[in-house]
């Protein structure tokens, strides 16, 4: 098994409409191939943790699919959050 992970920071006014909207991306995330399912916390940032069946599965992901999924982001949301990202396989 192996863990894609984003964590958002967001202006506290945004937070809750970007959360609807999150929720939607998460859902066309789960359609790319070896993606299995999410899990969305949210306390002072916003973490989505993406199982996904392999480490091959994430890189074809971050090749092909990631500077699109990215670029998704409303532009009202533009400038207002910052992201980092982690993966990495479970024991």
């Amino acid at each position: 098994m192996y863990v894609y992970e984003v964590n958002i920071t967001i202006e506290s006014e945004l937070e809750n409409k970007y959360y609807k909207w999150l929720k939607v991306h998460v859902e066309h995330m789960l359609e790319f191939k070896g993606f299995l399912f999410a899990e969305i916390f949210k306390n002072d940032q916003i973490l989505v943790r993406y199982m996904l069946d392999s480490e091959q599965s994430y890189k074809d992901y971050i090749n092909n699919q990631a500077h699109k999924m990215r670029g998704e982001v409303p532009p009202e949301f533009i400038g207002q959050f910052e992201i980092t990202r982690k993966d990495y396989q479970l024991p």
